[in-house]
């Protein structure tokens, strides 16, 4: 109120500094086609409402009128009714048309009196509260066709209006005011075209990338236009003729959503959820209290509707350009694109919108502000847009270093910078070991966070020349420049795995992690990026094998171990259809009576040309490529096939036992497909038992540990092969359903000559008999091996003591046929 107070004041100070003896009349010239109606007249504020064109018909004017110039009109709110009246004297007879503007596309009721001698020869009525079609002038503005006759003719402006008060009243000869159209027709149809394409543009990238920014940006462009569009008095020309709510509460609506939608733009692409989380949440605040005139503008509240808008109109860019500022220090690249586009644009758009609700004076600059500033705007942020386009693209939006698809740009980049200096580049591809357990142990929220903890980490350790590139879930590449030799780079190598094995925190939790490392060098390994790619890989490839958490230079060798490698995956494709895998079983002895209990089935590969390939080799490719399942579903419709005809010769007392990898507890049919197999050939589940590596139970995520419980619920009995040799062995016994346990072999052979071995032994035994399980060895070579286990009571042993894995045949023929 204080602000309306002093506006008034300032109007009131402009009209006593302004204001006139008498009123001068304007003078009609041959040569001149354009008058201004305000550079003398005569002005009356009725605040009553009461005045009638009466008063203005007799020889003495109302007393509250005064004389003023352009300067002493009023600007800003007004509920009363304005009278103004301009003198125009013709002293011959014209041939001209005339036509009497007023050029304020939102005023509710406007009325031109046309006196002659005292007498209104012509009345004219218009408004954006009246209908379009009554205009005597189908125009954008309200115009009105005067006639002027030899003499003084007087033009009595009543004007009425709960939206701001800004008179520009001109009288144009028809042909000047055509000509002035079509300039500014020119200028709109430019200014609304670049604003159409940009909307088109836009939505299409909407609908292409299902980014959200962008439909924010496409509906601020449309409400803009819109509201533009209304500022100008195009609406009821091109849009809505005959609803005259649409001319002016219409535009309410439309300046409250430009607000609503440069808000939101401004969140998405600031990303001040993250970047600013409190800033975030104010403007949150913003986008509900601009909700208030959204929804006022429906209703019967015009006045009220248009000073809130008008309010938020100016403080949101102001707050906008607040929230920039904000982000600098965050995103400083982004955030000065946003300032320097917005503050252009809210400039020139305050200036032209405080121009319209008639807070000051217009002028061809400030007529035209908003085109200025949304051309200036849509220049940069436009190229802002494509430059966070360019980072959705080129960008991984977790860790916010380049993806893969940045890869081609960023290696010509580092082959020039070496060519033209001489120097050799590297590119090391880094994985998390066991990142899948890590992250399934955790939770996914958790795992993206460990990744974006571990970037930070190798973005602030290396040298800024060198770039680091996410190229899968845990795989990132890094191109090391600037190497000065093999040694130097191992050293840096060996720094970046160090770095990595620091504990991570997560949740207030330590977390440990450790990382393998694959490096080809440029060009020596290799000039093309995807020949280096692949190099590196390999080479991290035999990391792996080595056993992890190293690092390991390719080389030739590696190359053709490489070939070979690809070679057997394409073959093993290929071995189901061609029958070259096979099954051999290994007796399962009972330790007190050395008598059959069961049979273990192991498979293997017969290759056509290399012979047989051991199976620790093909099932790691099998489970690289996931061929796995049809190889285990096989092996155990096989298995099955066999123990039925043993059973139907009478040979019941024998169970087999399978075992399964990781990628088969994973599959989520495994269960189901088993189960049906066993239906299938009229098999019971406590004749089977799945073996199942430590490292898998150990490194199960929750919902391989609710499979293991759904394995238990249906009778299949589990055994852990490999015990022992985890680091954690007995952590998961307590939690897991698990029927037997199977010492490594690798204790079996120090059973003799190492007491503590043999304790270890025989302590792991008391405990799987202590926890309810059975318990198995393998690898007995000798009858001293056998005696001392049988004294330690184990239940089942395994080994070629007993018997080399067999035949069916040779099965049958030792087990079965000599009973």
């Amino acid at each position: 109120m204080g602000r309306v107070l002093l506006l008034y004041l300032s109007i009131y100070s402009f009209f006593l500094t302004y204001s006139v003896n008498a009123e001068e009349a304007i003078r009609i010239t041959s040569d001149k086609k354009t008058y201004p109606l305000t550079a003398s007249t005569l002005l009356c504020i009725d605040t009553l409402n009461s005045y009638s064109i009466d008063m203005f018909l007799e020889d003495n004017d109302p007393s509250i009128c005064k004389t003023v110039n352009q300067n002493g009109l009023p600007h800003g709110y007004s509920d009363a009714t304005i009278w103004v009246r301009s003198k125009i004297h013709t002293p011959a007879p014209v041939n001209q048309q005339w036509i009497a503007e007023l050029d304020n596309a939102l005023i509710d009721y406007v009325d031109l009196y046309v006196i002659k001698n005292g007498k209104a020869i012509q009345h004219f009525e218009s408004g954006d509260r009246r209908p379009f079609a009554s205009r005597s002038i189908k125009a954008r503005t309200y115009r009105f066709p005067v006639e002027l006759t030899p003499g003084t003719t007087e033009l009595l402006w009543k004007i009425r209006s709960q939206s701001g008060i800004n008179l520009p009243l001109v009288l144009y000869d028809k042909e000047k005011l055509e000509e002035k159209d079509l300039s500014e027709y020119l200028l709109s149809g430019i200014f609304y075209g670049i604003l159409i394409i940009l909307a088109i543009y836009n939505f299409v990238f909407f609908i292409v990338v299902r980014k959200i920014i962008y439909f924010y940006y496409v509906a601020f462009i449309v409400s803009y236009g819109i509201m533009t569009l209304s500022f100008h008095g195009f609406t009821p020309l091109l849009i809505w003729f005959d609803f005259p709510w649409l001319y002016n509460d219409g535009v309410l609506f439309f300046v409250s959503m430009c607000v609503l939608f440069s808000v939101l733009f401004g969140q998405r692409f600031l990303e001040t959820a993250i970047n600013a989380p409190r800033v975030h949440t104010f403007l949150n605040a913003l986008i509900i209290f601009n909700m208030i005139p959204v929804i006022l503008s429906f209703c019967d509240l015009y006045a009220i509707t248009t000073r809130l808008a008008a309010f938020l109109g100016v403080i949101t860019p102001i707050i906008l350009v607040f929230v920039g500022l904000s982000v600098l220090k965050k995103n400083e690249r982004r955030a000065k694109l946003y300032l320097l586009a917005w503050s252009l644009f809210f400039f020139g758009t305050t200036v032209f919108s405080l121009h319209k609700f008639g807070l000051f004076q217009g002028s061809w600059f400030i007529m035209h502000a908003q085109q200025f500033g949304v051309l200036f705007k849509i220049m940069v942020l436009s190229y802002a847009l494509s430059d966070q386009l360019q980072s959705l693209l080129y960008l991984d939006q977790l860790t916010g270093v380049a993806n893969r698809e940045s890869i081609k740009r960023l290696f010509a980049s580092a082959v020039r910078n070496a060519d033209k200096n001489q120097y050799a580049f590297a590119v090391l591809t880094l994985n998390i070991d066991d990142f899948k357990t890590i992250n399934d142990s955790l939770t996914h929220k958790a795992g993206d966070e460990l990744l974006k903890k571990l970037t930070d980490r190798l973005i602030s350790s290396l040298p800024k020349h060198n770039t680091i590139i996410r190229m899968g879930e845990d795989e990132f590449l890094i191109l090391f420049e600037h190497i000065e030799n093999t040694t130097t780079l191992a050293r840096h190598a060996d720094n970046i795995l160090m770095l990595i094995r620091k504990p991570f925190t997560l949740d207030k939790e330590l977390i440990h992690i450790t990382a393998s490392m694959g490096i080809a060098l440029y060009p020596n390994d290799g000039q093309a990026y995807d020949i280096l790619i692949k190099n590196s890989g390999t080479a991290l490839h035999k990391a792996k094998q080595l056993g992890k958490n190293r690092a390991y230079f390719f080389n030739t060798e590696l190359d053709n171990y490489a070939i070979d490698h690809l070679k057997l995956h394409n073959d093993l494709y290929r071995a189901l259809d061609k029958k070259e895998l096979f099954l051999l079983y290994q007796p399962k002895i009972n330790a007190k009576d050395h008598t059959l209990a069961g049979v273990e089935v192991l498979l293997r590969w017969k290759h056509p040309e290399r012979g047989i390939i051991p199976p620790d080799i093909f099932i790691q490719i099998a489970e690289e490529n996931s061929v796995i399942l049809q190889i285990t579903r096989w092996m155990l419709e096989e298995s099955f096939k066999k123990l039925k005809q043993w059973h139907e010769m009478g040979w019941k007392e024998i169970y087999i036992a399978a075992n399964i990898t990781a990628k088969d507890l994973e599959d989520k049919y495994f269960l189901k497909d088993l189960l049906n197999l066993l239906k299938q050939y009229d098999l019971t589940t406590d004749m089977l038992e799945l073996e199942l590596t430590e490292r898998i139970i150990m490194h199960s995520c929750e919902e391989n540990i609710h499979r293991m419980d759904a394995l238990h619920q249906a009778g299949i009995k589990v055994s852990i092969d490999d015990f022992g040799t985890g680091y954690s062995s007995f952590k998961y016994l307590k939690s897991y359903h698990v029927n037997s346990i199977k010492i490594d072999k690798s204790f079996i052979d120090q059973i003799e000559s190492d007491p503590r071995t043999a304790k270890i032994v025989k302590a792991m035994t008391a405990l799987g008999h202590e926890l309810g399980m059975k318990v198995v060895v393998e690898g007995v070579e000798n009858k001293q091996q056998v005696e001392m286990l049988t004294k330690m009571h184990c239940d089942i042993i395994q080994g070629y003591y007993f018997d080399k894995p067999l035949t069916e045949e040779e099965l049958t023929a030792k087990y079965f046929l000599k009973r």
